[in-house]
């Protein structure tokens, strides 16, 4: 039955064997789980997350898409599929999907770091305003809360600014110490 095949599935993908071969053997035994119960958005979640874990980003990008039909504020779904796009150097995609993440979930950091790496040099190139302006808008949003001081380092190393990028990162020990 399905459920057997989940339970076999994540077994299968905790005890690690060369290759990562038990991640490939996991992701068959959801296979077939989902083929029994294709509507189970649990089973489809842990998929995902094998496919993301594995480079399997064809897979992520089509599986995230069949998620964001049933629903298109699915968190993760977004967040998988931006980073699946951004592995296939389809950044432009990879962005509109990491801004509509940021939209439903502003204050997912990672979420906002891809978003903001995305616009870096190594990806779309956009101007280095644009990225530090983006950072120091959220940061104006969340002033006390020092993960978006990093992030606005981030959006520095980004910007290809690295001597306020170790700042930043400087002065976010500093703010986490002291809270």
């Amino acid at each position: 039955d399905a459920e057997t095949l989940f339970a076999f599935g994540m077994a299968r993908s905790r005890v690690e064997a060369p290759n990562n071969r038990n991640l490939s053997e996991a992701i068959q035994y959801y296979r077939r789980g989902l083929e029994l119960q294709p509507g189970n958005l649990q089973r489809k979640h842990e998929l995902l997350d094998l496919y993301s874990n594995t480079g399997s980003n064809a897979e992520a990008i089509a599986l995230a898409d069949d998620l964001l039909k049933g629903d298109p504020k699915d968190i993760a779904a977004l967040s998988a599929k931006a980073k699946a796009l951004a592995s296939r150097r389809q950044f432009a995609e990879a962005l509109a999907t990491s801004t509509q993440l940021n939209e439903l979930a502003p204050t997912d950091i990672e979420g906002q770091g891809i978003t903001l790496y995305l616009m870096s040099p190594w990806c779309l190139n956009k101007p280095a305003g644009e990225i530090l302006g983006r950072a120091q808008d959220l940061l104006k949003k969340h002033p006390n809360d020092p993960r978006f001081v990093l992030l606005q380092g981030l959006a520095y190393h980004c910007a290809l600014d690295d001597k306020n990028a170790r700042e930043k990162r400087g002065e976010t020990v500093v703010r986490v110490t002291h809270d």
